[in-house]
């Protein structure tokens, strides 16, 4: 399957999830964020202000158009797979897809993780954010929740996500839709905390 992307398309990730309503999902993620070292934030970060790597984070959660789905699209690439890990051990006993693609890369990479654990992935990705390389196919020992509407590979999440029209780097003048919340966060650390 070819990438619904074109290579000038910017990087962009999502935080694939079923089975709840968005509102119920936002909740939860947030709560993920504040047991973290965050705390909520009423807005972005002042124009011009030098942000340190993970000081502030926004997230927006968004309806997938025509699927059980949502999808949550946070502010911070590098820290993506981190920040999935974190989403997904809000989601007890469930499994949960952590799609990325960076601009000029041809594919996706999509993490299956369920309790905060990646336990398999579809594409190449150093895996920064665990100490061990995720394997591409989970363990035969390993006890898969449901899979549900979730796509099986990242050309599938790709293909779901570029249908549902949702999908762009994250809105950094926080507009969105009426089904969608935005969600922001500064490090309690901050000198803007």
């Amino acid at each position: 399957m070819t990438s619904p992307f074109d290579e000038d398309f910017p990087s962009v990730a999502a935080i694939l999830l079923g089975g709840h309503p968005p509102d119920e999902i936002a909740a939860r993620v947030d709560q993920a964020f504040l047991a973290r070292r965050y705390k909520r934030a009423p807005g972005p970060a002042p124009r011009g202000y030098p942000l340190a790597p993970g000081e502030w984070v926004g997230a927006l959660v968004t309806p997938l158009p025509g699927e059980p789905l949502v999808a949550v699209i946070t502010s911070d690439m590098g820290l993506f797979f981190e920040h999935a890990r974190w989403v997904s051990a809000a989601f007890e006993d469930e499994l949960v897809i952590a799609w990325k693609r960076l601009r000029g890369d041809a594919a996706a990479v999509a993490k299956f993780l369920v309790d905060g654990t990646p336990l398999w992935k579809d594409g190449k990705d150093p895996d920064h954010e665990v100490d061990w390389h995720v394997p591409a196919k989970p363990s035969v020992e390993a006890r898969l929740p449901h899979r549900g509407a979730l796509p099986e590979t990242a050309a599938g999440a790709s293909a779901v996500l570029a249908a549902s029209g949702v999908l762009r780097p994250f809105p950094r003048d926080l507009v969105c839709g009426a089904q969608e919340r935005v969600l922001c966060w500064i490090e309690r650390s901050s000198s803007l905390a």
